[in-house]
């Protein structure tokens, strides 16, 4: 039974890290493609 939980916590924990990574990695990359529309808009 202490595996299950323990196994079922892990899981979790993981699931959360790979949840806030992939929205981490959705909000660079807005702030990056909005750096890169400010850039070519300078540039023109």
């Amino acid at each position: 039974a202490f595996r299950k939980a323990f196994a079922a916590a892990t899981g979790d924990i993981k699931k959360t890290i790979i949840g806030d990574f992939r929205s981490t990695s959705a909000k660079v990359r807005v702030t990056h493609t909005d750096v890169l529309l400010k850039a070519v808009e300078a540039v023109n």
